[in-house]
Parts: structure tokens; sequence; C-alpha cells
């Protein structure tokens, strides 16, 4: 893999911590300052600005508390300056009525900054029939 495939991917990772400790400041700090930044969370409209996603991510974080998601599969495409990962999410709702690993289709759209790859647009939608059920074992204990 080249440098830049590694940064992109660093960056997703980032996000996806973010995303399962639940934590506001670090997914400010993964997303672009930027008026054009969308985001669409699975079964959701989209939501533009970096201050609007932000108060989506807090809500989403105040009601749900931390979860353990990761991505799987990912593949990294350039554009110029922007960088596409396409991945599955794979959410683990085991410890929630759920019951079992959601796998959630991803992409999510990076812009190389001063400050390195930051998060530009992400959206999640649902694959139905792509859920498993972890044997043996606890992924978290959300």
């Amino acid at each position: 893999m080249t440098e830049r495939v590694d940064a992109v991917l660093a960056a997703n990772t980032r996000f996806y911590l973010a995303l399962s400790i639940a934590a506001a400041a670090a997914m400010r700090s993964v997303w672009a300052r930027a008026d054009e930044a969308t985001c669409i969370h699975p079964g959701g409209h989209k939501i533009t600005g970096h201050r609007n996603i932000q108060q989506s991510w807090a809500m989403i974080f105040a009601n749900q508390g931390p979860m353990r998601v990761w991505p799987s599969g990912a593949r990294v495409k350039f554009e110029g300056d922007l960088a596409w990962v396409i991945c599955v999410e794979n959410v683990d709702a085991s410890a929630t009525e759920i019951g079992k690993i959601i796998c959630v289709r991803a992409r999510n759209g990076f812009c190389d900054t001063a400050d390195g790859w930051k998060m530009l647009h992400h959206i999640a939608e649902p694959m139905p029939g792509r859920e498993f059920q972890p044997t043996n074992h606890r992924l978290a204990t959300n």
C-alpha cells in the first residue's frame, strides 16, 4: 500500500474509533470544517454542514452511547484531492434488543487538508440479509 492509502485508511479508522466510543470531540476532529460536508445515517436524511453533522452525532451518542463499530473490506479510490473509502460497517448490537451484529454499507469521503485527511462525506445504508451472530464470544459489552 502507498503512504497516501495508509493515511486515508488511518483517517477512516479514527472515524470508527470516535463512533465506537461515542466521543463527540473525537468525531469533531475527524470531520472537515466545511459547509459542503454531508452525512446520511442509516435510514436518515441528508445532513449538510459541519455544525449540523456534529449536532447529529451528539444526539446519536447521547441516545446510544458507546457501541463497537468497525470497518471491513475497505477499498480506497482517489479522485484528485479526494479519497473515497467503500467498506462494510459492522455494528455490534448483540447486547441490545437487536441481539446481533448488523452490517451496513458505507461510503466515506475524505479531503486532503493541511491537518491531514478529513471526512467530508459519510453515508451508511442497511444491507438487508447481511447480519451475523457471533459464536462463543462477544465483541463488546455495550
